[in-house]
Protein backbone atom coordinates (compact mmCIF):
# COMPACT_ATOMS: atom_id res chain seq x y z
CA UNK A 1 0.00 0.00 0.00
CA UNK A 2 1.28 3.44 -0.86
CA UNK A 3 2.61 5.37 2.12
CA UNK A 4 0.39 8.38 1.33
CA UNK A 5 -2.74 6.20 1.44
CA UNK A 6 -1.59 4.55 4.66
CA UNK A 7 -0.93 7.97 6.22
CA UNK A 8 -4.39 9.16 5.12
CA UNK A 9 -6.06 6.10 6.68
CA UNK A 10 -4.09 6.49 9.92
CA UNK A 11 -5.02 10.17 10.14
CA UNK A 12 -8.68 9.28 9.79
CA UNK A 13 -8.90 6.01 11.77
CA UNK A 14 -5.85 5.77 14.03
CA UNK A 15 -4.01 2.46 14.10
CA UNK A 16 -4.39 0.50 10.87
CA UNK A 17 -3.63 -3.14 10.11
CA UNK A 18 -3.06 -4.15 6.49
CA UNK A 19 -3.46 -7.63 5.02
CA UNK A 20 -2.11 -8.54 1.59
CA UNK A 21 -3.68 -11.56 -0.07
CA UNK A 22 -1.62 -13.95 -2.16
CA UNK A 23 -3.31 -12.58 -5.29
CA UNK A 24 -2.02 -9.07 -4.49
CA UNK A 25 -5.21 -7.48 -3.14
CA UNK A 26 -4.77 -5.38 -0.02
CA UNK A 27 -7.25 -4.64 2.72
CA UNK A 28 -6.84 -2.21 5.61
CA UNK A 29 -8.72 -2.39 8.88
CA UNK A 30 -9.02 -0.03 11.83
CA UNK A 31 -8.28 -1.36 15.29
CA UNK A 32 -11.14 -3.06 17.11
CA UNK A 33 -12.57 -1.22 20.11
CA UNK A 34 -14.52 -2.53 23.05
CA UNK A 35 -17.81 -1.97 21.25
CA UNK A 36 -16.56 -4.08 18.33
CA UNK A 37 -15.58 -6.87 20.70
CA UNK A 38 -18.99 -6.75 22.42
CA UNK A 39 -20.79 -6.97 19.05
CA UNK A 40 -18.60 -9.93 18.12
CA UNK A 41 -19.25 -11.61 21.48
CA UNK A 42 -23.02 -11.09 21.12
CA UNK A 43 -22.90 -12.79 17.71
CA UNK A 44 -20.86 -15.66 19.19
CA UNK A 45 -23.46 -16.12 21.94
CA UNK A 46 -26.10 -16.91 19.31
CA UNK A 47 -24.57 -20.31 18.56
CA UNK A 48 -27.74 -22.18 19.56
CA UNK A 49 -30.42 -19.68 18.51
CA UNK A 50 -28.89 -18.36 15.28
CA UNK A 51 -25.95 -20.57 14.33
CA UNK A 52 -25.51 -18.83 10.96
CA UNK A 53 -24.92 -15.51 12.77
CA UNK A 54 -22.45 -17.08 15.19
CA UNK A 55 -20.61 -18.77 12.33
CA UNK A 56 -20.13 -15.43 10.60
CA UNK A 57 -19.09 -13.44 13.69
CA UNK A 58 -15.45 -13.10 12.63
CA UNK A 59 -16.38 -12.17 9.07
CA UNK A 60 -18.85 -9.55 10.33
CA UNK A 61 -16.21 -8.08 12.64
CA UNK A 62 -13.71 -7.78 9.79
CA UNK A 63 -16.35 -6.20 7.56
CA UNK A 64 -17.23 -3.61 10.22
CA UNK A 65 -13.54 -2.70 10.64
CA UNK A 66 -12.60 -2.60 6.95
CA UNK A 67 -11.55 0.89 5.83
CA UNK A 68 -9.86 0.07 2.51
CA UNK A 69 -10.56 -0.41 -0.29
CA UNK A 70 -14.38 -0.35 0.01
CA UNK A 71 -16.97 -2.63 1.59
CA UNK A 72 -17.98 -4.13 -1.77
CA UNK A 73 -14.41 -5.32 -2.34
CA UNK A 74 -14.41 -6.89 1.12
CA UNK A 75 -17.79 -8.53 0.48
CA UNK A 76 -16.54 -9.94 -2.82
CA UNK A 77 -13.44 -11.33 -1.10
CA UNK A 78 -15.52 -12.74 1.76
CA UNK A 79 -17.90 -14.44 -0.68
CA UNK A 80 -15.08 -15.99 -2.70
CA UNK A 81 -12.73 -16.76 0.22
CA UNK A 82 -14.72 -16.90 3.46
CA UNK A 83 -11.89 -18.56 5.40
CA UNK A 84 -9.64 -15.54 4.71
CA UNK A 85 -12.30 -13.13 5.97
CA UNK A 86 -12.84 -15.33 9.04
CA UNK A 87 -9.11 -15.45 9.83
CA UNK A 88 -8.73 -11.68 9.48
CA UNK A 89 -11.73 -11.05 11.73
CA UNK A 90 -10.38 -13.41 14.39
CA UNK A 91 -7.04 -11.59 14.38
CA UNK A 92 -8.68 -8.16 14.56
CA UNK A 93 -10.97 -9.13 17.45
CA UNK A 94 -8.06 -10.78 19.24
CA UNK A 95 -6.29 -7.43 19.11
CA UNK A 96 -9.19 -5.42 20.58
CA UNK A 97 -8.36 -3.11 23.45
CA UNK A 98 -5.13 -1.58 24.62
CA UNK A 99 -3.02 -4.71 24.93
CA UNK A 100 -3.37 -4.96 28.71
CA UNK A 101 -3.39 -8.59 29.90
CA UNK A 102 -4.61 -10.00 33.20
CA UNK A 103 -2.73 -12.49 35.33
CA UNK A 104 -4.10 -13.99 38.49
CA UNK A 105 -2.26 -13.00 41.65
CA UNK A 106 -1.45 -15.68 44.18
Amino acid sequence: MEQAKLDELRAKHGAIRVWTLTDGREFAFKRAKGSDWRSWKAAQMQAFTAPDVAARANEMAARALCVYPEIKAFDDMRDSDPMVADEIGAELIGDAGTGVKATESK
